[in-house]
């Protein structure tokens, strides 16, 4: 969960007992990049609450980033996320994260709808 973009959205959102869990265990590295330290997987976790996204860039795969955003049953918990990866380098993360959002934030409308 906690080197791609969907995991540390759901990450975030999850209850605080599976957190305190993740963030208690070890944090294997999946490339050079992943984040291993528990006080700064915190920190981001933060940040994904606070900002609604996350954005991730080859901590899962060398060559690949990511930005990742939360979908939320008609109650508001967080039951999916939403990701685009696109090639290290060839787009701005925080330009891409506001479509993100705006797309995840529809699937989540539609589910309401349908409720």
């Amino acid at each position: 969960l906690h080197a791609s973009g969907v995991g540390k959205v759901l990450l975030a959102f999850a209850p605080e007992k599976l957190i305190a869990s993740i963030l208690q265990g070890t944090l294997p590295a999946e490339t050079s990049r992943t984040v291993t330290d528990p006080k700064v997987l915190s920190q981001e976790l933060g940040q994904v609450r606070a900002h609604g996204f996350a954005m991730v860039r080859g901590e899962t795969s060398i060559g690949a980033d990511s930005v990742a955003a939360r979908i939320t049953a008609p109650d508001g918990t967080v039951i999916a996320a939403l990701s685009v990866v696109v090639p290290s380098g060839t787009v701005s993360l925080p330009s891409l994260a506001p479509a993100v959002v705006s797309a995840a934030r529809g699937i989540s409308e539609s589910l309401r709808q349908r409720s």
